[in-house]
Parts: structure tokens; C-alpha cells; sequence
């Protein structure tokens, strides 16, 4: 696969694709790793300014989510999720079950009780942990709260953290 001009030594399709949202698209790299990547349109059709203007929008919030990442794997946090790698391309993160809104599915009281307050304990654990470091998340939903194998919140998605005051 070619990524923004630079061939990986693995092939993604869109098979390959857990998820995407305005600006990032995150692939499975294997069972263990995934890689969030901006969202760029090839230069090899005419593009509307739209599209032109979306792939630099998509560029630049990767790059601000690469320090926000930076910051945090300097000081990590139980509950927010540490990347293993990142390039000029994307960020490489462990691959998580799931998000709390894929789990949650249509029916969210089918979570227990107990259940349902850690995780509000954790989150809020990790939003105080952003906050001690003068960031606000700015886009915290299920969809951004991911889960490990052991049922334990990883917050993530911080293209949207901005700093706090």
C-alpha cells in the first residue's frame, strides 16, 4: 500500500478498516496493531477545493493529535491510550476490542450497573489527567472511548484537544 506518497511494507484495504471519521481513517494492522491515517485525496484526478482543502485539514490534524500523543506517552495515564509508533504518514496505536458506542450497540442498558460506573470513573480519571496537563479532550463520546481486552476505557481521538482556559 502506498500511504501519502510512502510505500508500507503491508497492504491495507478496506477490509482492513475498523473505522473512520472526518479527518482519519484507522486500519487493522494485524490482530495487535492499528493505524490511524489522514484522510488525503490523489492528485491524479482533478480535485474540487473542497477535497484540497479536507486532505490539508486531514494533514494538519494528525500532526496536532502527534503531539498531543507525545505529551502523553511522556506522561501516561491508565485510562488514555498510549500510540507505539508514529511517522509524517500516521500513528500506529494497539489495537483495542472496541469503542464504547460499538459495544453499547442499540441497547445501552444491557451494560451492568457496576460496569457502567467504572467506566465513568475511568474517564473521568483521564479527563483530570488531560486537565493536569492544561488540555481539555474537546470531543469526548463513546465513539472516542475505546476498551481493552479487559474491559478497562482507553480514551482516545485527541485531533480535538485543544489547551485548556
Amino acid at each position: 500500500m502506498v500511504l501519502n506518497g510512502h510505500k508500507l511494507p503491508f497492504r491495507l484495504t478496506t477490509a482492513d478498516m475498523l473505522d473512520s471519521g472526518s479527518v482519519s481513517i484507522v486500519f487493522a494492522i494485524g490482530e495487535r496493531i492499528a493505524l490511524k491515517a489522514p484522510i488525503i485525496y490523489k492528485a491524479n484526478i482533478p480535485l474540487t477545493e473542497e477535497q484540497i482543502e479536507q486532505s490539508a485539514e486531514s494533514v494538519a490534524s494528525i500532526r496536532r493529535e502527534k503531539c498531543i500523543y507525545d505529551l502523553l506517552n511522556d506522561h501516561p495515564h491508565p485510562n488514555i491510550l498510549q500510540t507505539i509508533f508514529h511517522c509524517p504518514d500516521g500513528i500506529f496505536m494497539p489495537r483495542m476490542l472496541c469503542s464504547v458506542f460499538h459495544w453499547m450497540g442499540n441497547d445501552p442498558n444491557s451494560i451492568p450497573a457496576p460496569l457502567r460506573l467504572r467506566w465513568v470513573k475511568e474517564l473521568a480519571s483521564a479527563a483530570e489527567h488531560l486537565e493536569t496537563h492544561g488540555l481539555v479532550h474537546g470531543d469526548i463520546r463513546p465513539a472516542n472511548t475505546l476498551l481493552d481486552k479487559n474491559m478497562h476505557i482507553k480514551l482516545a481521538d485527541f485531533d480535538s484537544c485543544e489547551a485548556a482556559g
